[in-house]
């Protein structure tokens, strides 16, 4: 079963993992049609054996759950992608986002499963054993709080309106140590999860 906050739309970056800076993030080689890319990764996450699967990224989504095709290739500020899926009762997250846009992390991320897929097939079960395990999406601490809900932000909020709320919250609570922790924490968070050139 997948988790709440594991939402197709926004995207919902893996907890505390940094971000590559919007200044390196590149342009891939790849040549695949927008949509090809998203079909074909669910279709790499079926045959590793995958169940469950949550493409998750900025691009806006249809009614049927799909990504507009544009939105794909759309210049976003936020173009990452994380895929969680469940394998041999793993719940598992891969994360992409050095590319330019959608569609380049969700291919880089198809790309990424095929070999270890060819890793299997190969018989080399220590190596794949060891490779897959790193993919495991750790749940967050108990009683974690999602940086935007402390901070009453949105999960897409930049670094401006982050700075905003911090300096609104902590007029409000300046005198709470705890409350004022955890709105610091928030802060630091929803910065390290932003894809900033700094």
């Amino acid at each position: 079963m997948t988790q709440a906050t594991e939402t197709p739309y926004p995207l919902f970056w893996p907890h505390r993992l940094r971000r590559t800076p919007a200044k390196d993030r590149q342009t891939s080689k790849f040549k695949v049609a927008p949509m090809t890319a998203f079909n074909e990764l669910l279709a790499e996450i079926t045959r590793f054996g995958g169940t469950d699967p949550v493409v998750s990224s900025n691009a806006m989504r249809r009614k049927d759950g799909k990504p507009y095709t544009e939105a794909l290739t759309d210049d976003l500020d936020d173009p990452g992608a994380a895929v969680y899926f469940t394998r041999k009762d793993t719940r598992a997250c891969m994360p992409c986002d050095q590319f330019r846009t959608v569609r380049e992390n969700i291919r880089a991320i198809s790309n990424s499963i095929a070999a270890l897929r060819e890793i299997d097939r190969n018989g080399s079960s220590l190596i794949f054993d060891a490779a897959f395990a790193g993919f495991a999406a750790l749940p967050p601490p108990a009683g974690w709080v999602p940086w935007w809900e402390v901070l009453g932000v949105s999960p897409t909020a930049n670094g401006d309106q982050i700075s905003a709320a911090r300096k609104a919250l902590a007029r409000e609570h300046s005198a709470d140590e705890a409350k004022m922790q955890a709105i610091n924490v928030a802060h630091d968070e929803g910065m390290n999860a932003q894809p900033h050139d700094a």
